[in-house]
């Protein structure tokens, strides 16, 4: 890409073209450190640890690398033009290989369902989503009681279940 030339200058040179490296980067790194929790929590388990969130750490390992590994080739063969169809090159192969990862050992749609499944029986992601455990009703901030943690007018932020804004000066509720 650096000695590609576009409008007399590299392409590199592109913020767009910049964007989709930082992109790409970014997902690959993602996908790298959940499949190191996943297997992280296996090797746990194999050491007799009872981890119930270890088949939604495993479902959502596999989803997000082969998805991301298909999402980074295709911008790979994009940004390397005519030169990413040929086979001399390995962007080739890789998204052959990418293209494959989403179908062997059980395809992306399905590790969903059982990510879903796993959700909703009530065996949490790894990280712990704890605004889908509401046990009991909880007022909201109408003061209108709860009956789960799907229905209205609670918001999860106000009654304190969402973990990305603990504090209530940031609640946007």
């Amino acid at each position: 890409m650096q000695q590609r030339e576009q409008f007399g200058q590299p392409v590199a040179s592109f913020q767009g073209v910049q964007f989709m490296l930082a992109d790409m980067a970014m997902r690959l790194e993602a996908a790298r450190q959940l499949t190191y929790h996943a297997a992280i929590m296996s090797e746990r388990a194999m050491r007799g640890e009872n981890l119930p969130g270890l088949t939604f750490a495993s479902s959502a390992a596999k989803c997000f690398a082969s998805d991301a590994a298909m999402d980074i080739t295709t911008d790979a063969v994009q940004l390397l033009g005519g030169y990413g169809y040929v086979t001399d090159y390995p962007v080739e192969r890789m998204m052959r290989d990418a293209t494959i990862t989403q179908i062997y050992e059980g395809t992306n749609q399905i590790q969903r369902m059982v990510m879903a499944r796993q959700l909703l029986k009530g065996l949490l992601s790894p990280t712990d989503l704890p605004f889908l455990r509401l046990t009991g009703p909880v007022d909201g901030p109408s003061g209108a009681k709860s009956g789960g943690p799907f229905s209205r007018p609670v918001c999860p932020i106000s009654t304190g279940y969402f973990p990305l804004f603990p504090n209530r000066v940031l609640n946007p509720c």
